[in-house]
């Protein structure tokens, strides 16, 4: 997330825009990561729809989303100026 971050920082844009972009890339590469799970392993454990979503919605909204805002929160910059 430390990546994301310094490169989404580096852009000329004000902070709020900056953390909805920053929140919006870590929900999405976490999402792709929990689909490439379910390409890898998880039609065999889960098949169908159901499978998919679930390997796909619990990594991007609990470790993209909220794991985002964490990151966000403890970050040094971001805590004395939220």
């Amino acid at each position: 997330m430390n990546k994301i971050w310094c490169r989404v920082n580096k852009k000329n844009m004000n902070r709020d825009k900056r953390i909805g972009l920053f929140l919006l890339m870590t929900v999405l590469l976490s999402a792709l990561a929990g689909a490439i799970v379910w390409l890898a392993a998880g039609r065999l454990l889960l098949s169908g729809g159901w499978g998919l979503l679930c390997f796909v919605g619990y990594p991007a909204v609990f470790i993209g989303f909220f794991g985002g805002l964490l990151f966000l929160y403890n970050t040094t910059e971001m805590s004395t100026s939220l």
